[in-house]
């Protein structure tokens, strides 16, 4: 029984451990927003860096068409294209609660229908 106790404690400071280890910093300092949202880090593939989305083959990094900076972000599609919309999402592990969000961008349309 003592053994199976101690193993048990073991096993639960150890999970807790990693937890806290794993747990996303709130850092307070938002000034980096700007360079975190922009799409200026190097592309993973042909998604932008640090950036997701899909359906794959239907989002790319642009280095021709941008409003600011190196690189914008392109969601391309045909009526080939799978699914029926595209989405280019980004993660923050950052406290926004109590907070109002603006967010500002640029959206170049073409050839666009239904």
């Amino acid at each position: 029984m003592t053994q199976f106790l101690l193993t048990l404690i073991c096993t639960t400071l150890a999970l807790v451990c990693q937890v806290q280890q794993v747990k996303p910093q709130h850092p307070s300092d938002r000034s980096a927003l700007d360079a975190v949202l922009s799409f200026e880090s190097p592309p993973t593939g042909d998604v932008p860096g640090g950036w997701s989305g899909g359906p794959p083959g239907t989002i790319f990094v642009d280095d021709k068409v941008v409003h600011a900076g190196k690189r914008a972000a392109r969601i391309e599609r045909n009526a080939q294209s799978p699914n029926n919309f595209s989405t280019v999402t980004k993660s923050l592990a950052m406290d926004f609660s109590g907070t109002t969000i603006e967010l500002w961008g640029y959206l170049r349309t073409e050839d666009v229908s239904d």
